[in-house]
């Protein structure tokens, strides 16, 4: 059940508010010549359009100081909400719980809203459609859905009594990793005693990258583990899992700034240790990368930096012998690789 994946854009359909927080001041007017309405749409009156828009304001002020509290009161008792997947929360009690949950696992996410219909579909009765931009923190991606919400009027007030969100986007979590592409292939780093291979390829799937890695040490080898990069629905961003030969595991969060990519990493050693430690890799052209680690440390002991170029392994020799399409035939990755893995 992805409750969070629906909370990102859920929450705040049929409220028109900006990332910053601010409400959309489009005025009843505008609202009805920004495209094409309905009859219906142009009875909306100034008077009911701001009322709406003063809710919508309410519910920015609370939904930026994290008030689930204030912002469940700006539904109706019985209001329903039904996020992308078809979860329900029924109810005002069960909606400020979700809140709740939600603000405390993403204290950093932010919404931009844009309203495409807003239309009277009954006496007291305001449906809207519109469009949402979620962002769950500066470098994070940024996911699209559409959405459609009723207001009521109750007495002097108008509240929300349904909303219900749905994908406006093919769910690709292998296309959120394209702009990590360039990893894919053999790399490795050498020095006099020491020798580090990677491989890093996509899953048969395509959801997700495989990065195996070899150290050996004198001709023999040391260490060895696989790694797993792909995306969190639940965080919103790139993550990774590794685990090594000795019986160890580090996760890793992603955030890139322009073509650098910055992993913070964190698990366990084999003897239960914890382990850390921050990771910066910059592409430098097809065929190198640069990266560095610092605030290495297992358990109470820092470890020393570390700083490497590692470069692309260049292709064995082709082997002589049969031809297709005129040249010759090469071993792929994965009979040159079988027998180590």
């Amino acid at each position: 059940m992805h409750v969070f994946r629906g909370f990102c854009r859920s929450l705040v359909v049929g409220i028109a508010i900006l990332s910053s927080g601010f409400v959309d001041r489009l005025t009843a007017e505008e609202v009805v010549s920004s495209s094409q309405r309905t009859d219906s749409t142009a009875r909306i009156s100034t008077a009911d359009w701001d009322a709406v828009r003063q809710s919508a304001e309410r519910y920015a002020t609370a939904y930026n100081t994290r008030n689930a509290e204030a912002i469940a009161e700006l539904y109706a008792e019985n209001a329903e909400l039904v996020d992308a997947d078809g979860n329900v929360f029924q109810g005002r009690a069960a909606i400020e719980r979700e809140y709740s949950a939600f603000f405390e696992a993403n204290s950093q996410v932010t919404i931009r809203i844009v309203v495409d219909d807003l239309r009277t579909v009954a006496p007291g009765i305001i449906a809207e459609d519109g469009t949402t931009e979620t962002t769950f923190g500066d470098n994070a991606a940024t996911i699209a859905s559409r959405y459609t919400a009723v207001h009521a009027r109750q007495g002097d007030t108008w509240r929300l009594v349904s909303v219900r969100d749905s994908d406006s986007q093919v769910n690709d979590p292998g296309g959120r990793l394209e702009q990590l592409a360039w990893l894919i292939g053999q790399w490795v780093d050498e020095d006099a005693d020491s020798l580090l291979e990677i491989d890093c390829y996509w899953h048969e799937s395509g959801a997700y990258l495989i990065r195996d890695f070899k150290v050996r040490v004198e001709g023999l080898l040391a260490a060895s583990g696989t790694e797993r990069i792909g995306w969190d629905p639940l965080r919103r961003q790139v993550r990774s899992w590794l685990f090594d030969s000795e019986g160890g595991y580090l996760e890793g969060d992603w955030v890139h700034d322009g073509d650098t990519w910055t992993v913070t990493a964190r698990g366990f050693r084999a003897d239960g240790k914890p382990s850390k430690a921050t990771y910066v890799v910059t592409p430098l052209k097809n065929d190198a990368y640069h990266m560095a680690s610092f605030n290495r440390f297992a358990g109470e002991s820092q470890l020393d930096d570390l700083d490497m170029t590692v470069v692309r392994k260049p292709p064995a020799p082709r082997e002589v012998g049969t031809a297709v399409n005129g040249t010759a035939r090469e071993q792929s990755r994965d009979t040159d690789s079988e027998g180590d893995r």
